[in-house]
Order: structure tokens, then C-alpha cells, then sequence
């Protein structure tokens, strides 16, 4: 009976230690998104900042123009934001255009 205890033990240890680094990994992303989006917006930002701001990712928190948080410092995610807002707009403007 001991023995199969101690079969199971690794596996459920296993799997503990994967959702703790999942769970870090969640935190991490959360954390650069906020950092992130405070250096673009600021930390008053409103919903509509919120907004444009969600709007530049995919579900995967990928945009056209790379991952969250590739650009260090907040000159570089200004720029790096603002590129990307007027990519996002010119892709709507493209897909409004198109259907008139």
C-alpha cells in the first residue's frame, strides 16, 4: 500500500508545482501590464485609456508590434503604445473603409 502512495505523491507534487509557477507566471503578466500601461496613461488613467490600451492586444496579450513590456523605459513604451494606437486605428479605419 505504501508503494502506491508514493507513486502518486510525485505526480500530485508535480502538479502542485506547476500551477505555483503558472500562478507566478499570471502575476507577472498582470504586474507588466499595469506597470505598463501606468507608463503610457499614468496611473489615473480612466476606462477609456483602459480601453485603448486593451484594445492594442490579442487574448494572448500579444500585439502586432511584440510582447507586453519588450520596451524598456517609458519613453520607449510611449513611443512603442502610440505606434501601435495608430496601427490599431488604421487597421478599423481600413476595415471601415472597406465595408462602404
Amino acid at each position: 500500500m505504501e508503494t502506491a502512495q508514493l507513486k502518486v505523491e510525485p505526480t500530485e507534487l508535480k502538479q502542485s508545482f506547476n500551477d505555483a509557477i503558472e500562478e507566478q507566471e499570471l502575476s507577472n503578466l498582470i504586474s507588466a501590464y499595469v506597470f505598463s500601461h501606468d507608463k503610457c496613461f499614468g496611473s489615473k488613467a480612466g476606462r477609456k485609456d483602459d480601453l485603448a490600451w486593451e484594445s492594442l492586444f490579442d487574448a494572448a496579450g500579444v500585439s502586432e508590434l511584440g510582447l507586453i513590456g519588450t520596451h524598456e523605459g517609458r519613453e520607449g513604451k510611449m513611443d512603442w503604445a502610440q505606434q501601435a494606437y495608430v496601427c490599431s486605428n488604421s487597421t478599423s479605419n481600413l476595415s471601415t473603409d472597406a465595408s462602404m
